[in-house]
């Protein structure tokens, strides 16, 4: 069966309405012990309940690992990957993981107030790198091929603006960026010009917090605090093309593309991912995957894609079982600590390690090696990266560099020189 999507923009959520930038507020502080207690309690349940939903949807999860490592289901022949804070001591981790050491800040300057670095990313071709903040301002730095160094060329200040995410264009000349109002600023690097678009028609009341852009440069799509509607423009222009539709109970999360920029996946808070062709604007499937989705991000060839849940779990899918109509992960990972939420999940380029950021709690950062199963060490990373909240990260194309952003307002640059070599060979 097929889903029709909504490209009149129909305001049936009119009535809906959230704080504004709710993807990117941190959690308020319990101001109590009873507070707390409370919270605690709440996330064990519905860590619990995911737990449960899974182990009927997901075969896979019915499975408990006594140590890090790679678990087979006969019944399913799905691989599992599980940790827990007792027993990562213990588990074998992949060289991959161990020779990644810590480089230089390419912040290169603090902000005199507080800043959360909301986003990092390399260009294309792996020499740029940018670092955008709270502060409003979009740092960009050149990286150094021989040493790996980052010296800033150049900043972007956006008056006013709590930058919420940037991020180049593939064609790399361009950065766009959201700050929760109801515009998208455009910078042009060739011809150092700041642009601003927006509110866009019936979209005027809307914050924009999140977006994502097709990798071959036709749309973007932005994620607004609307309920279920997924607003797509055209890079070029600037002006809004259509719009995507999910359930009417749902809120949409996140956004990916796959296919070249032919596809696009959603999830909603509700469990749900959706799979549009955006050639004719329907969606092709619909599958529930667990209790609540989050972030979502998926591999650079599109065989994979891996879905986060506010429980901690992220699951993994293979792109031609999913769309054929399979929702049982190929992958169930749990490697950050227990009720822990998923802020970020990043492939690398040839999706051998999988990041996972934690911006609640414990505030953790974790890699994944896909072919081990294996998952960074407590002791990872040995710097006061920790101390510093990560809550961004990208790698550079060929992932030799690992750019960290942190809720202390830097991006921390990181080598992984195993990973260099294999990019080469």
């Amino acid at each position: 069966m097929s889903y029709h999507a909504d490209e009149k923009g129909n305001d049936e959520g009119e009535h809906f309405s959230i704080s504004p930038g709710y993807m990117w507020n941190l959690v308020n502080e319990p101001n109590s012990n009873y507070e707390k207690k409370k919270r605690r309690a709440q996330a064990e349940k519905e860590k619990l309940l995911a737990a449960e939903h899974n182990k009927k949807v997901c075969p896979a999860m019915n499975l408990h690992a006594n140590s890090l490592g790679t678990k087979t289901n006969n019944a399913s022949s799905k691989t599992v990957a599980t940790s827990n804070d007792n027993e990562a001591t213990h588990a074998k981790v992949s060289p991959c993981l161990q020779q990644i050491s810590r480089l230089v800040d390419a912040r290169l300057e603090r902000s005199g107030r507080n800043c959360c670095m909301s986003s990092v990313q390399f260009n294309k071709e792996g020499r740029l790198v940018l670092a955008a903040g709270s502060d409003g301002n979009v740092r960009l730095a050149q990286i150094d091929s021989e040493n790996s160094n980052a010296t800033r060329i150049h900043t972007v200040s956006l008056p006013n603006c709590d930058i919420r995410q940037a991020a180049f264009m593939p064609n790399g000349s361009e950065v766009i960026a959201v700050d929760s109002t109801k515009f998208i600023y455009s910078y042009d690097l060739m011809n150092n010009a700041l642009s601003k678009a927006g509110p866009f028609p019936k979209w005027e009341d809307r914050r924009l917090c999140k977006f994502e852009v097709s990798p071959d440069s036709s749309t973007v799509a932005l994620i607004g605090n609307n309920r279920g509607y997924i607003l797509l423009i055209s890079p070029k222009t600037k002006e809004k093309v259509g719009v995507l539709r999910m359930d009417d109970d749902s809120q949409a999360r996140s956004v990916a593309y796959m296919d070249g920029g032919n596809q696009l996946l959603g999830t909603d808070g509700s469990g749900r991912v959706y799979l549009w062709d955006l050639r004719t604007r329907r969606c092709v499937h619909k599958t529930m995957t667990c209790l609540d989705n989050a972030p979502l991000c998926t591999s650079l060839d599109s065989s994979l894609f891996a879905v986060a849940s506010c429980s901690g779990f992220v699951n993994m899918y293979d792109r031609s079982e999913f769309v054929s109509g399979g929702c049982e992960p190929v992958k169930v990972i749990d490697g950050l600590t227990s009720c822990t939420s998923v802020e970020q999940v990043k492939f690398n380029h040839d999706a051998q390690l999988l990041a996972m950021i934690s911006r609640r709690g414990a505030h953790k950062l974790k890699l994944v090696h896909l072919p081990s199963c294996s998952i960074s060490p407590e002791t990872w990373p040995e710097t006061d990266l920790k101390s510093r909240f990560p809550c961004s990260l990208d790698f550079s194309p060929i992932s030799g560099l690992m750019a960290v952003g942190t809720l202390c307002g830097n991006a921390m640059l990181f080598r992984t020189q195993l990973l260099q070599k294999h990019a080469s060979a």
